[in-house]
């Protein structure tokens, strides 16, 4: 058990001590490790016959005993089985399946161990990256440099915030994976690719700083097509310095936002694709634009619906009919409360300089939320009958509620 590989290595004294060979199988049949040829396909399916916990096997020539593995992470559940089999016709005795039995309870130790162990390096991943999100700007803690460093992360090679959020599907029988499994599928994705990285989740998105740039980030997501569910994917300013990645989040949020206005557009936004307006937003800070949006939009303080008008008008690409289905109301109800929102903030939305303004000012306040989110209570369940990425605080009185909180935190290990 001490081993860099205890499994391998103890299969293979397993398969010295039996003088056969060892494998260990999943539940469906896939083989994890094996010590030599073995006929699993012929013995998979004689094993998958019955649900005993130990069995021997006799097909074509071969025998030997198998053990069912229980999974280390799920109750009543089991991870496979391990197989000891040989050409021998008193194969296997009671020493060779006594042994068996006793690999067997070794194996499940082995794996249970391995994922508490997981799952410690995972939390200790997430609370660095939670610190380093929740530092201001320019902020000089040399420790958490030091302790991003030691997860292979370094400021001296490109390292990117990135914020990946699943698009719920349009087929009603089909469901988004739980935070946990995606957590999970896009670790294993990054290690594949020997991307080092921090992971954690807010409500339902993901935020990863990964030490790679754009293109690498795009390669791993279209390799990982058939896993992962579509998503829309934001990747921030290439951070060079502890206090650059609250920057870079904060421009992964963006782009995700940018992205949910148009459905048709491409799925993956980084910073260097940023237009004009956004590029503005991102580099005068949010805080300043979080003011300013503050001080523009509170003639509206009080009035939600005009502000939910105004929100779902440009969530929409400014098409009054598609907001107002979404909003279920009549075509007119909405251009009523967008025209009133004109009337009381002094603006013409015909105008361009109207409509970035009302945009802009909109975009901070929403990202505001964001930064100010709080994880999910009991009491939060159900309270909006339209999902989003951001809770309701009170940034300002006449925030829009929004629901959906998922509240887990976790890190994949590299």
């Amino acid at each position: 058990m001490t081993e860099t590989e205890p499994i391998a290595a103890l299969l293979s004294r397993l398969a010295h001590v039996c003088n056969a060979n060892a494998v260990l199988i999943d539940r469906f049949g896939k083989t994890v490790h094996a010590t030599g040829p073995t006929p699993m396909s012929l013995l998979f399916e004689e094993i998958g016959r019955t649900a005993a916990d130990s069995q021997n096997v006799d097909v074509d020539g071969w025998r030997g005993v198998a053990a069912r593995i229980s999974a280390p992470d799920e109750a009543d559940s089991h991870f496979g089985w391990l197989v000891v089999a040989a050409r021998r016709t008193n194969f296997p005795d009671s020493h060779s399946t006594s042994a068996t039995h006793v690999a067997a309870t070794l194996v499940e130790a082995s794996q249970r161990m391995a994922v508490a162990a997981r799952q410690q390096e995972r939390a200790i991943r997430t609370a660095v990256l939670e610190e380093a999100l929740a530092l201001r700007r320019e902020p000089h803690n040399p420790e958490l440099a030091a302790r991003i460093a030691a997860f292979g992360l370094s400021f001296d090679e490109e390292l990117r915030t990135i914020v990946y959020r699943p698009i719920r599907p349009a087929v009603a029988s089909r469901s988004l994976p739980a935070t946990e499994d995606l957590l999970e599928m896009l670790g294993k994705a990054l290690e594949s690719q020997s991307i080092a990285y921090l992971m954690t989740a807010k409500e339902k998105t993901i935020i990863i700083a990964a030490q790679c740039n754009v293109q690498a980030f795009r390669r791993v997501i279209v390799a990982e097509d058939s896993k992962l569910p579509g998503a829309l994917v934001g990747v921030g300013r290439s951070v060079h310095a502890l206090g650059d990645i609250l920057d870079s989040y904060q421009d992964a949020q963006l782009a995700v936002r940018t992205l949910r206005r148009n459905s048709r557009g491409p799925k993956v936004m980084a910073y260097e694709d940023f237009n004009y307006a956004t590029r503005l937003f991102a580099d005068v800070g949010f805080d300043k634009m979080i003011k300013w949006a503050q001080e523009f939009l509170k003639p509206l303080e009080g009035r939600e619906l005009l502000v939910e008008g105004l929100q779902t008008y440009f969530e929409h690409a400014q098409n009054i009919n598609a907001a107002a289905d979404y909003l279920e109301i009549h075509h007119n109800s909405l251009r009523y409360r967008i025209a009133k929102a004109e009337e009381i903030l002094g603006i013409n939305l015909r105008e361009p300089g109207a409509v970035s303004s009302v945009f802009l000012a909109l975009t901070a306040l929403e990202l505001g939320r964001i930064q100010q989110s709080r994880p999910k209570s009991s009491g939060d369940a159900g309270r909006s009958r339209r999902p989003s990425d951001v809770e309701a605080s009170d940034v300002l009185p006449y925030s829009r509620p929004y629901g959906e909180r998922a509240g887990v935190v976790r890190a994949p290990a590299r």
